[in-house]
């Protein structure tokens, strides 16, 4: 469709508003991925962004478990509805429709995960802090199911 051919060319130009966002969140990401091997755990994980390239641009990663604590799907479907509502300069900027994600490995809370002691090489989390509550559990969650925990 040619609505879809011109906002993939769009996305990257600096006419997209935005461009300068994405450019640096990819840039940051792909660093951040190559600290990440073995068996990977990811919190907050949304619509999986950040599970898709990280298994694309890392081979040490042998298993990547994405968790939030909702599957959004909902929020999903009502984004699409919006999208359709409002017409071609919406589409032109967002694309014809937002992308059905993937499901989630597992719908839990960052603050009580249901994982074994030390069963994971790796642990992140992207642009999630400021949803939590209680940031103490948080982090001790985060360092009793990584191996050899971390130093908080």
């Amino acid at each position: 469709m040619l609505v879809d051919s011109i906002n993939k060319f769009l996305k990257n130009t600096l006419f997209y508003p935005h461009y300068l966002e994405f450019k640096s969140l990819k840039k940051d990401s792909a660093y951040a991925y190559e600290f990440l091997d073995g068996k990977v755990l990811e919190t907050g994980a949304g619509d999986l962004f950040h599970k898709n390239n990280a298994l694309k641009i890392n081979n040490k990663i042998n298993t990547y478990i994405a968790t939030d604590y909702s599957s959004w799907d909902d929020l999903f479907e009502e984004a699409n509805n919006n999208v359709s509502k409002f017409g071609f300069i919406t589409k032109l900027i967002y694309g014809s429709t937002i992308t059905k994600k993937d499901r989630l490995d597992k719908v839990c809370d960052a603050t009580s995960l249901p994982f074994k002691n030390n069963e994971f090489d790796s642990y992140c989390s992207y642009e999630v802090l400021e949803h939590i509550k209680d940031v103490d559990s948080f982090f001790r969650e985060a360092k009793r199911v990584v191996k050899g925990g971390v130093q908080l």
